[in-house]
């Protein structure tokens, strides 16, 4: 059954075996669950396929969609969103040590008390940049989950946007506990004297995502060890929540003088090692075949 539209659009994509399936229009043009077949011309140049379709693109209804069909993204890109979710993942611990390291442990209001101002003003630019990153790593969620229901697939990729997203908010927020103890300092009052409400108003943030995130955990590890993904079954033991779980079991188990360095990063550690291990799987599972 033809579903009656045509578009004149220059596709260029690398070649693939078996029919030519084209999963990006250089439009932005997507029909999640259908097939997009090329029509009319080609030219084949040294290892690349360059399509010029004059009469546009035909969408043809495929009920049994196979991962990487129509998929919004390629297997390769979505190795590199979960690398995109590691860098952002390094740039917002090392945000968090900004705020938080100092040679010595001591209590994190006194570190943030004493910290040069250019220490605070970076650790709150990485936010944004760090968020940035985050947000590129969700299309391999997308991907991950593009042989599920369709509820499920969005449901699991928009709390997960919704995470990253709370995890730059999270982090400027807490700028204000880091200027509330300067201002302390200065007039020498204990460093958390004049963070309570600073620290009341980022723990109300925090309150909102630990909802989405148990919704998203959910959803994420039934999809993932009943074989729903393209996620091998192993990686429901290593989610996030996995992590998020034994957060306090694990840090105590550490060397004193590294406790405060993983403990004070902890939630961004959590997502390098989550899209590290996530991407090797997805990498290893594309070269084995």
């Amino acid at each position: 059954m033809l579903i009656g539209y045509y578009l004149p659009v220059l596709i260029y994509e690398p070649l693939i075996d078996g029919p030519l399936i084209y999963e990006r229009l250089s439009y932005g043009l997507l029909i999640t669950g259908y097939q997009l077949r090329a029509i009319n011309y080609g030219l084949s140049i040294t290892g690349y396929q360059l399509w010029i379709v004059f009469t546009g693109a035909r969408c043809m209804h495929q009920p049994a969609l196979r991962l990487g069909e129509c998929s919004l993204i390629s297997h390769r890109a979505a190795v590199y969103c979960g690398m995109s979710g590691i860098m952002g993942g390094l740039l917002l611990f090392m945000g968090d040590m900004l705020l938080f390291y100092a040679p010595v442990a001591t209590d994190k209001f006194e570190v943030m008390g004493h910290l040069p101002a250019w220490r605070i003003v970076l650790s709150g630019q990485s936010a944004l940049l760090a968020v940035s990153f985050y947000v590129l790593a969700c299309g391999q969620i997308q991907y991950a989950f593009e042989t599920t229901k369709k509820w499920l697939r969005w449901t699991v990729c928009g709390s997960f946007v919704f995470i990253m997203l709370a995890y730059g908010v999270v982090h400027g927020a807490f700028i204000a506990v880091a200027v509330a103890a300067q201002i302390a300092v200065d007039l020498d009052l204990p460093a958390q004297a004049l963070s309570d409400l600073a620290v009341t108003s980022n723990d109300a943030i925090r309150q909102l995502v630990y909802p989405v995130f148990g919704l998203f955990s959910v959803l994420f590890v039934v999809a993932v060890w009943t074989r729903q993904t393209a996620y091998p079954r192993w990686l429901a033991l290593c989610s996030p929540a996995t992590f998020f779980v034994v957060r306090e079991p694990l840090v105590s188990r550490l060397p004193e003088n590294l406790q405060s360095v993983v403990d004070g990063g902890y939630l961004n550690l959590i997502i390098v090692v989550f899209f590290t291990l996530a991407s090797s799987a997805l990498w290893i599972a594309r070269e084995s075949k």
